[in-house]
């Protein structure tokens, strides 16, 4: 049976721009080349008065059966987050692609929440989302959220993506991944996946 593959949770980890780019994939074996992080060490290091975290999910007809696993472990990342100590001023925003139902001209993908303190609101949004369509455009929702969301400006606010899904990051025929990795680094954004899928899935190794 299909479920989200967590591999000790929240599934978070920084990409550098040769890992993803080489990788090209939302896949666990990613996760064991650069090592997965607990959640204590994920806090530890998330550590910031400030946090703007954007969350991106694949609304995709492949993520039927896998888009509420999917939405758990990231509002359950959005929770540790809040819950950090010292706590945090956490704003969230949220994201949606690969459904065919929105507009094509912007790759499938849409802004369903600009950064915000009000975070039932953005669960809201997340929980809503269904599934239809195929074209999972991972490098076009870095790229919006990189440069269509209101990031603070200041410096000691640690800024996050993670991006959840089941298809492999490089299918996007516009916006090529190695670019929107670089665009999100220049503005200090760090790069996360969760691996949506079966175990059974011949791509994916136990661990």
């Amino acid at each position: 049976m299909n479920r989200i593959t967590t591999y000790r949770l929240p599934l978070m980890f920084v990409l550098g721009l040769s890992t993803l780019a080489g990788v090209a994939t939302l896949l666990p074996r990613a996760v064991r080349h650069r090592g997965t992080q607990s959640p204590a060490n994920l806090l530890s290091q998330s550590a910031a008065k400030r946090i703007d975290l954007v969350i991106a999910i694949d609304t995709s007809s492949s993520m039927d059966g896998l888009i509420d696993g999917a939405r758990q472990q990231l509002w359950e990342t959005v929770a540790q987050l809040g819950r950090a100590q010292p706590r945090p001023e956490l704003r969230v925003g949220l994201i949606s692609y690969g459904n065919t139902s929105y507009d094509a001209g912007a790759g499938w993908v849409r802004v369903e929440s600009d950064l915000t303190t009000d975070l039932d609101s953005v669960y809201g949004r997340l929980f809503a989302l269904s599934t239809g369509g195929g074209d999972e455009y991972v490098a076009r929702a870095l790229q919006v959220a990189s440069t269509r969301m209101t990031w603070s400006s200041d410096d000691a606010t640690r800024r996050m993506f993670i991006v959840a899904g089941n298809e492999p990051a490089d299918q996007d025929p516009q916006v090529k991944l190695p670019r929107a990795l670089t665009e999100a680094r220049s503005r200090h954004i760090s790069v996360n996946t969760i691996y949506c899928g079966s175990e059974s899935n011949g791509e994916v190794a136990a661990e």
